[in-house]
């Protein structure tokens, strides 16, 4: 069999043997070291395996059989990378040191505050011997100084670039600067608060509007003082208030603009110099003060026609004439001078004169409120515009009914009759008119009412008629009607013809009825009926007989 990777065996050998240090040796190996797998540079071969030196190390030697086969990286260099052969090519950079077994070239950097600009410094104490100069700064690993940014100062030795902010109440526009002494002092009218990593106080910063600063050096925001009382600050930056308060305003404390607080309504100022909305004046009576009301502006407002304005009114039209009133007046100052409505008007308020004349079929006396309010009453009616008193309202007349604001009498209707109201031919009235409807009579049984009659009129003889009715009709067949104003009940009760007797339509006396026609028979008050002829074995009795009593039955008709 053949020896494994790693071992080797001499001919005839029972055993195979491991290879020799410095060696790797392939399988079926004859010798233990075996010239063309010495190991190579850059590497250590423990007779099987071949291992690169590690970083820090580099291998110059072939053959090695340990990693004490591998040299330290020499000082002012580092190796990198795993199996290097040589350190010269990888110098230590500027701003680093490299001690013997530097692994990567950042694996030192000088600290910060100190800078190198030189290669292969070898130690912190021979290669870091730069300070960092005034005026700028050395963060770790530097090969020299940055300027230090502006907002801060940068003293000898300055290890970041944020690390010394101009002092609160200055501000630095510049690079570079060595002390506080070079920061210039914040303005009036401006704040510099102290500068941080994230913001650098490079310029002051104004005082916002509604704000203002008399004083240099400050540092926060709550150094800008609130604009004065009855003063305005309208722009940034402000050393004093600037403006002052708008006439028909006031300013509190921080007002921006001059106008920014106007007075309520009902109330105004001429001054300019107010604090508080109590410090506005009281809109004077019989005039309308709104937002902002002052001299120059927005002066107070007439009172509005048809209103009044007492002390203190915030629109012309706040407070209308009550109903019942008006004003063409714009000077008012209560309601009590308001204009009573005149009679024969009305006036629902707020008006510059009555809203219109009293309408049809009311009255209105002096103070009138609503068009509706007084109608003439029940029983009467009026027909005239602009009425002043009930004794406008007419009464009803004969044939009529009136009820509540009636501009004209309504006729009573077909089947009732009304005598009582006013009579135009007497010109009087006649008993009490009526209101409603139904209080109009009906009309009795007998006579005929039309639609708004005064009297029934009687039906006359041959005619009857049932209550509240509007025409006649004839007398019924089996009954007569003698009377001039025959009822229907009557006529049903007492006018009925008698027995043998037939009365026609239209009966006007009962001396006028006929006997009933042979072959017929007359009950009272009813049809004449046809006598029935008997059967016998299906058979007429008297074929001869049933025929006269056939034309008697007829001639009869035809008479009737």
């Amino acid at each position: 069999m053949a020896c494994e990777l790693g071992t080797w065996s001499p001919p005839a050998s029972l055993v195979c043997l491991p290879c020799d240090l410095g060696y790797t040796c392939p399988e079926a190996s004859t010798t233990p070291t075996p010239l063309d797998h010495i190991c190579v540079l850059g590497m250590w071969c423990d007779g099987r395996d071949q291992t690169p030196c590690p970083v820090g190390f580099y291998g110059n030697v072939t053959g090695a059989g340990t990693q004490e086969g591998c040299t330290l990286c020499p000082p002012g260099y580092f190796c990198s990378v795993p199996g290097s052969t040589s350190f010269d090519s990888n110098p230590c950079p500027e701003g680093y040191y490299c001690p013997i077994g530097t692994t990567f070239a950042e694996e030192f950097p000088c600290p910060a505050g100190t800078f190198n600009n030189a290669t292969l410094q070898t130690s912190l104490e021979t290669g870091c011997t730069g300070i960092c100069p005034a005026g700028s700064f050395c963060s770790q690993g530097s090969s020299q100084g940055s300027d230090c940014p502006a907002g801060f100062y940068c003293a000898e030795a300055t290890p970041t670039m944020y690390h010394t902010p101009c002092p609160i109440g200055t501000y630095g526009a510049e690079s570079g600067y060595v002390n506080a002494d070079q920061c210039t002092v914040c303005p009036i009218g401006h704040y510099c608060p102290s500068g941080n990593s994230s913001h650098a106080t490079v310029s002051p910063l104004p005082c916002r509007p509604g704000t203002y600063n008399p004083l240099n050096g400050t540092g926060h925001e709550f150094n800008c003082l609130l604009c004065t009382a009855g003063r305005s600050c309208p722009n940034i930056a402000l050393e004093t208030p600037s403006g002052t308060c708008n006439e028909g305003h006031y300013c509190p404390n921080g007002t921006v603009f001059s106008n920014q607080y106007p007075c309520p309504p009902g109330t105004f100022t001429f001054n300019i110099d107010l604090q508080s909305p109590e410090q506005c004046d009281i809109c004077p009576a019989g005039r309308a003060c709104g937002f902002a009301t002052g001299f120059n502006f927005s002066q107070p407002l007439a009172c509005a026609v048809g209103h009044y304005c007492p002390s203190g009114t915030p629109a012309p039209n706040k407070f209308p004439c009550p109903p019942g009133t008006f004003t063409d007046s714009s000077n008012l100052t209560s309601a009590i001078e308001c204009t009573v409505c005149p009679a024969g008007h009305y006036c629902v308020g707020g008006g510059g004169g009555s809203t219109d004349v009293c309408p049809r079929g009311h009255y209105c006396p002096v103070g009138t409120l609503l068009p509706h309010q007084f109608p003439c009453l029940l029983t009467t009616y009026n027909p005239l515009f602009g009425q002043s008193s009930s004794s406008g309202c007419l009464n009803c007349t004969i044939g009529h009914f009136c009820e509540n604001g009636f501009i004209a009498p309504e006729t009573c209707p077909a089947g009732t009759y009304m005598p009582y109201g006013y009579d135009a031919i007497s010109n009087s009235t006649i008993g009490d008119p009526i209101g409603n409807k139904s209080d109009c009579l009906p009309c009795p049984g007998g006579s005929f009412c039309v639609e708004g009659a005064v009297l029934p009129i009687d039906c006359g003889l041959g005619l009857f008629s049932p209550s509240e009715s509007s025409t006649c009709l004839n007398c019924l067949v089996g009954h007569y009607c003698n009377l001039n104003a025959t009822s229907e009940m009557v006529m049903r009760l007492d006018k009925r013809c008698p027995p043998g007797n037939y009365c026609t339509a239209g009966l006007q006396d009962v001396m006028e009825s006929v006997l009933c026609t042979t072959g017929f028979y007359c009950p009272q008050g009813e049809l004449m009926l046809i006598c029935i002829i008997p059967m016998v074995d299906n058979r007429t009795v008297n074929k001869k007989n049933q025929k006269k009593i056939q034309k008697n039955f007829e001639k009869t008709m035809k008479k009737a």
